[in-house]
């Protein structure tokens, strides 16, 4: 078989790893570097800010996303709203029993089976561990459109008012089904400790991760092609 008949029959069998129209949605704006927040969608308290917020700068680039937990927050169902979750999803991080306020961004995107999706976080507090239950949380989401998911991951809840944490990477790990998903990020201030001062979140560096098996499938033909030049063929 010649060289160029064996590249047919490859990218023949390589090329429907990759060329999915799910994975046409890529994120968007995933840096913040048009100083804006679109196309993410907002409720309550957020914005893109240049430079450093409380003394920490962007994972990457000139800016980063920030959500807040100051004055102008919604009420639990109203971010659960907005994210698509069930009523109640929130009740696991609603540790005063009142109504608590929060702010959330999203953005719609499409992943294929076996992607995922890796972000930097970092959170500003305004938690006590001496209050018990006044300790502010940091979550995010990532579901079908389709789907009302029932609770969310929590990133943080256990972080002392003066005690920031400065940008963690993180990895949501493969989705199982190809489709449009949510991809939501929030903030819940359980109380306000000590005065007015308000928690605060930055998000940056959200990047999709494209499954492995792309990967595998151009390796394994960067192989063959190897191979088979060793041996002369054309």
């Amino acid at each position: 078989m010649r060289l160029r008949q064996l590249l047919g029959c490859c990218c023949a069998t390589v090329v429907p790893l990759w060329a999915n129209p799910v994975a046409a949605m890529p994120i968007t704006n995933g840096g913040f570097e048009t100083g804006t927040l679109g196309p993410w969608t907002a409720t309550g308290v957020v914005s893109v800010a240049a430079g450093s917020v409380s003394n920490i700068a962007p994972a990457e680039g000139s800016f980063q996303a920030v959500i807040s937990g100051f004055p102008g927050t919604v009420s639990q169902a109203a971010m659960e709203t907005f994210l698509g979750l069930a009523p109640g999803a929130l009740n696991s991080i609603n540790t005063i029993g009142g109504p608590p306020e929060g702010s959330a961004m999203a953005q719609t995107i499409d992943l294929a089976a076996g992607d995922w999706v890796e972000f930097s976080w970092a959170f500003v507090p305004n938690g006590q561990v001496s209050s018990g239950a006044n300790l502010d949380s940091l979550f995010y989401t990532l579901h079908l459109v389709s789907d009302t998911p029932n609770s969310v991951v929590v990133l943080t809840n256990n972080a002392v008012s003066g005690n920031p944490i400065g940008y963690q990477v993180y990895n949501t790990g493969p989705v199982s089904v190809s489709g449009q998903y949510i991809l939501g990020f929030g903030i819940f201030n359980n109380a306000s400790i000590g005065g007015n001062i308000d928690p605060i979140a930055m998000i940056d560096a959200v990047i999709p991760e494209p499954s492995a098996l792309v990967g595998i499938g151009f390796g394994a033909l960067a192989l063959l092609i190897a191979r088979w030049k060793r041996r002369g063929i054309s």
